[in-house]
C-alpha cells in the first residue's frame, strides 16, 4: 500500500467522533438542532437506498445531529418478515439471503425494475427481452441484493487516468481499505469493515478450470487491484458464512435501531423529481406511495375504474408526497433512473427538455449521455459428472438444502458465479478483458457451464437515456438506448477472450474429464474473426448489467460530485457519476464512490459552518 494512501487512510480512522449532544456544536453539524421525528425537513435527503446510497445515509447519519431521509422505492430486504408471519415475505427474505437463489432473484418483481431497451445496431438490431433484460435492483440494498456477488477492485492506475482531484488511485485506495473486511491477508486489502468479503465454497469445476488455465501456453495471468498472478482465481464474494452480504445488511442494519432520532427510512417511496427554489437550489423532492383502499383519498376517483387504463390507475393508486432538504438532496437512484429523474426536474439538455414540454431549471448537456455498457458473450459446455451442483436431482435433494439450513455450506451456498476475473492479453497487442464461469440454472439447462465473456473497457459513442415522448414527466421508466458492441476495438477484446476461452477448455485436465463445447461448436463458429462477430452480433450476447457515466464527473458533475449548471444542493452518487467504465465488477468501486462523497460532503459542511 502506498505510503501516501496509508495516510490517508489512517486520517479516516482518526477523525474526530461527533458530538452525542446536538446542542454542542458538532464539528459537522455546526449548530444545535432539536430533532422532531414527525417533521417532513431534513438535512439531506437521499434517493436510493442501493450500492452507494446505502452508504451515504449511514455515513451523513453518524452524527446524530444530522437528519438524513432515505428514500427506496423497494419494499424489501433480508430483514423482511422477521416481525410479520406473512409466508410471502419470509419468502422474499430467503431468496435475498441465499447466494443459490441468486438467478431467482432477478426475475421477481417484488425485487427488480425489469427495464426495456431500445435496438441496439451492433447486436443485430436486438431490443428488450432479447439484448437481456436491464435489471436493477428494488430494494433496501438495491442491486446488491440481486447481484452475483463479485468483490473485484479495479487497479489504481485506472483511478489515475479519470485526471479527476480527489479520485486518484491514492485517495480511492484507502476508501477501498475503510469498507472491506477481506478475508485475503495481504495488506492491499482493509479489515474490519462493513463490506465481509471471501471466498466461500469452491464450485466443484473450479479446480479444473485453475489448472487449465495454468497449463496453457502462455498461460492467463489475472488482474486483481493491480496485482498479476497466474491462472484464474476463484471469485471473491460479499458473503458471510455462506449468507449474501448486502448494502442494507453492511451499512444500514448495524445502526438502523440506534439512529431512529436522526435516520428515516421510507420504502416504497418513487421520487418523481427534485424541487428548486428561484436561485436553482434543490430544496426537496416530490415522491410517490402506494394508497391502500378503492378510492383515491383526494380525488375521489375509484382506483379500479377500466377508463383509466394500466397507467391511469397505477397513478390512482399512489399518494403524492414532499420532502425538504435544508442541506443537500443527493441521488443515488443508479445509471438509468438517476439521469430519469435529474431530466423530468428539467436539468438536462435545453433543447430536449424544451421539446418535450419539460420546463428547463438548468442546462446541462451531459445528463442522460455517454452510457456505457458492458456486453456478455458466452459458450457453453457440457460434463456434469464432475459438477454436482450442476445436477437438478442434487439441488432437490433434501440434504442439501439441510446442509445449508444448518452449516450454510454446500451447492446453495455458492451462487452461481465461480469465476469472475480481469484477464491480461496473452500475447502482444491483446486486448485485456473480463471472464467469467457460471453454471447455467440446473433447473433449466442441467450438467452445463457457460464460460463467459465480456469487454474489460467501453470504447464509444456509447447510448443515452431518455425521456418517454409519451409522457415526459409521468411516465415510470425512462427510453433506454444501450448501443454496446458498437466499438471495434470492444468486439476485438471479445474475440480475444472468446479464443482463449476454447483453449483453456481443450486443455488435457478439461477434454479428459469430458468437457466439450455443447454451443455453439466450432462447426458453427469458427474462430476467425468474421465468424466470431457474427456469433457477437447473432448468439448468445447480452447487456452484462454493467452500466456507468449518464451524470459524469467532469460533465455533468464537479469532482465533488455536485451538479453542474448553476445548480446548488444536489449531488449524484452512484454509477452514472463514474467517468468511465469501471475496469473490474463495479459493486466494490460504488461502495467506495459512497464511502468517498460522504466525507467529501462532510468536509464541504464544516468548511461552510
Amino acid at each position: 500500500m502506498p505510503f501516501s494512501s496509508l495516510l490517508l487512510y489512517l486520517s479516516l480512522l482518526l477523525l474526530p467522533a461527533a458530538s452525542t449532544s446536538c446542542t454542542s456544536g458538532p464539528p459537522f453539524r455546526g449548530k444545535g438542532l432539536q430533532l422532531d421525528k414527525t417533521s417532513l425537513s431534513f438535512d439531506f435527503i437521499v434517493v436510493g437506498a442501493g450500492n452507494a446510497g446505502a452508504v451515504v445515509a449511514a455515513r451523513l447519519s453518524e452524527d446524530p445531529c444530522v437528519r438524513v431521509l432515505l428514500l427506496e422505492e423497494g419494499n424489501y430486504s433480508q430483514d423482511s418478515g422477521q416481525d410479520s408471519t406473512s409466508t410471502h415475505q419470509n419468502w422474499i427474505a430467503e431468496q435475498i439471503i441465499t447466494p443459490r437463489r441468486d438467478y431467482r432473484t432477478w426475475a421477481l418483481p417484488a425485487l427488480t425494475h425489469q427495464l426495456s431497451t431500445e435496438a441496439n445496431p451492433a447486436v443485430n438490431n436486438r431490443s428488450g427481452i432479447l439484448l437481456g433484460p436491464v435489471v436493477t435492483g428494488k430494494a433496501l440494498g438495491g442491486s446488491t441484493v440481486v447481484n452475483i456477488g463479485a468483490y473485484t477492485r479495479p487497479e489504481p492506475a485506472y483511478f489515475n487516468r479519470w485526471g479527476i482531484k480527489n479520485w486518484s488511485g491514492d485517495e480511492t485506495e484507502a476508501y477501498f481499505h475503510k469498507q472491506e473486511d477481506h478475508e485475503d491477508p495481504h495488506p492491499e486489502y482493509g479489515k474490519g469493515g462493513p463490506v465481509h468479503v471471501e471466498h466461500g465454497d469452491a464450485q466443484t469445476v473450479y479446480p479444473y478450470l485453475h489448472q487449465a488455465s495454468l497449463s496453457m501456453d502462455p498461460p492467463l495471468r489475472s488482474n486483481s487491484a493491480g496485482r498479476l498472478s497466474y491462472g484464474v482465481p476463484q471469485v471473491y464474494r460479499v458473503i458471510e458464512n455462506g449468507r449474501r452480504v448486502d448494502a442494507y445488511t453492511a451499512y444500514l442494519r448495524p445502526v438502523v435501531a440506534e439512529r431512529n432520532d436522526n435516520l428515516v427510512m421510507r420504502t416504497g417511496a418513487r421520487v418523481a423529481r427534485v424541487l428548486f427554489d428561484k436561485n436553482k437550489r434543490a430544496t426537496g423532492v416530490v415522491y410517490t406511495v402506494a394508497e391502500s383502499g378503492d378510492v383515491d383519498s383526494s380525488t375521489g376517483i375509484n382506483r379500479n375504474d377500466p377508463r383509466l387504463g394500466s397507467r391511469g390507475r397505477e397513478a390512482a393508486a399512489r399518494v403524492t408526497l414532499h420532502a425538504h432538504a435544508t442541506r443537500e438532496v443527493v441521488l443515488c437512484a443508479g445509471v438509468f433512473f438517476t439521469p430519469h429523474i435529474l431530466l423530468k426536474s428539467g436539468v438536462g439538455p435545453a433543447a430536449e427538455l424544451e421539446a418535450l414540454g419539460v420546463p428547463v431549471v438548468a442546462n446541462v448537456s451531459g445528463v442522460g449521455k455517454h452510457l456505457l455498457a458492458r456486453t456478455n458473450v458466452l459458450f457453453f459446455y457440457g460434463n456434469g459428472s464432475v459438477v454436482p451442483e450442476m445436477n437438478p436431482f442434487v439441488l432437490r435433494d433434501p440434504a442439501t438444502t439441510e446442509m445449508y439450513d444448518l452449516e450454510h455450506r454446500g451447492p446453495y451456498s455458492l451462487g452461481a458465479l465461480g469465476i469472475y476475473s480481469v484477464v491480461k492479453g496473452r500475447y502482444p497487442g491483446d486486448d485485456d478483458y473480463i471472464l467469467f464461469m457460471t453454471d447455467v440454472i440446473p433447473e433449466v439447462a442441467p450438467r452445463m457451464v457457460a464460460l463467459g465473456c465480456a469487454n474489460l473497457r467501453v470504447h464509444g459513442p456509447g447510448g443515452q437515456v431518455l425521456l418517454d415522448p409519451t409522457d415526459p414527466l409521468g411516465a415510470k421508466h425512462p427510453r433506454i438506448q444501450l448501443n454496446m458492441a458498437a466499438a471495434e476495438e470492444d468486439r476485438r477484446a471479445l474475440r480475444h477472450c472468446l479464443r482463449d476461452v476454447r483453449d483453456m477448455m481443450a486443455e488435457p485436465i478439461m477434454t479428459t474429464n469430458g468437457f466439450y463445447e455443447i454451443f455453439p461448436t466450432h462447426r458453427l463458429v469458427e474462430d476467425t474473426d468474421k465468424a466470431l462477430d457474427r456469433w457477437i452480433s447473432r448468439g448468445y450476447t447480452f447487456y452484462s448489467w454493467h452500466a456507468t457515466s449518464t451524470a459524469r464527473m467532469g460533465d455533468v458533475l464537479d469532482d465533488r460530485m455536485r451538479v453542474q449548471g448553476g445548480v446548488q444542493g444536489l449531488r449524484v452518487v452512484d454509477a452514472s457519476a463514474v467517468p468511465d467504465m469501471i475496469e473490474a465488477g463495479p459493486m466494490a468501486t460504488l461502495f467506495m464512490l459512497g464511502e468517498r462523497a460522504a466525507d467529501l460532503i462532510k468536509e464541504d459542511y464544516r468548511e461552510n459552518t
